[in-house]
């Protein structure tokens, strides 16, 4: 029986050089198990391991030269890693653990009702129907005829999940500078015939407009006792945002 106290660790065991090697790598790129058979087939000590050396010299090779790719079902919390390594401006800077914060502090829960406004790429949006999970209803308001749902579509969120949102098209509504004060009004209240009061949650995270300015129109919307969430980078804007709350009495808690 082999028995590892007869072997010596030397360069020569392996009859393949190193350039051999990497010919047969170029020549066999997606067969690690060629390569590893070779190897085996040409090494002057590896009949004389014992069955545990040989097992875990078989392993060491294929880790090395065999391609394996692993296949995961996308989570919220994968793409939103993703985003923030490669492109952290598509979702305004918010990492997974300030996600988990905005559902938390939102009370996103299964069977809620919830008003979104942002320009996070719909990372949000697919995290509050991941959360919700196809039970209650989701209101995604959108500005500039862009549906900000990139994330929700690689999601691959499910028929019930995609069920429970409705989108919302509000451009002109909040582009105040466009719009006289007379026609801001008459489509703000057709609006609120439909929607006034009827959202536990409002979760607030668009850059491209002043926090203020959303609250100014989406607020009635949200129900009594109801709960929001504001998002953004700059410490600034909140405190302003908290200052305009505070002083219009809108909210207690803040």
């Amino acid at each position: 029986k082999a028995q590892n106290k007869e072997r010596y660790e030397t360069n020569k065991a392996q009859k393949l050089t190193a350039e051999e090697i990497q010919a047969m790598e170029k020549t066999h790129a997606s067969d690690g198990v060629s390569i590893v058979g070779e190897l085996i087939a040409n090494s002057s000590t590896f009949e004389n391991m014992t069955d545990f050396s040989q097992e875990k010299y078989i392993k060491k090779k294929e880790k090395k030269y065999s391609q394996k790719i692993s296949v995961y079902n996308p989570t919220v919390k994968m793409l939103c890693k993703y985003y923030m390594e490669h492109t952290p401006n598509k979702i305004n800077g918010i990492r997974s653990d300030m996600l988990g914060l905005i559902l938390h502090v939102g009370d996103v829960h299964p069977g809620g009702t919830v008003m979104i406004n942002e320009n996070t790429s719909g990372l949000i949006l697919a995290a509050v129907a991941e959360r919700m999970g196809g039970f209650g209803n989701i209101n995604c308001v959108y500005t500039d005829n862009v549906i900000e749902n990139e994330i929700l579509l690689k999601l691959n969120a499910t028929t019930a999940e995609k069920r429970s949102i409705t989108y919302t098209n509000m451009k002109g509504i909040l582009d105040t500078e466009k719009l006289p004060s007379k026609d801001l009004c008459a489509l703000l209240s057709s609006m609120a015939k439909d929607l006034e009061g009827k959202h536990r949650s409002l979760i607030l995270a668009n850059s491209k407009y002043h926090p203020i300015e959303l609250m100014k129109i989406l607020w009635k919307f949200l129900c009594k006792s109801g709960v929001f969430v504001i998002y953004s980078q700059y410490l600034e804007i909140l405190t302003e945002a908290e200052r305009f709350i505070k002083e219009n009495k809108l909210g207690l808690y803040i």
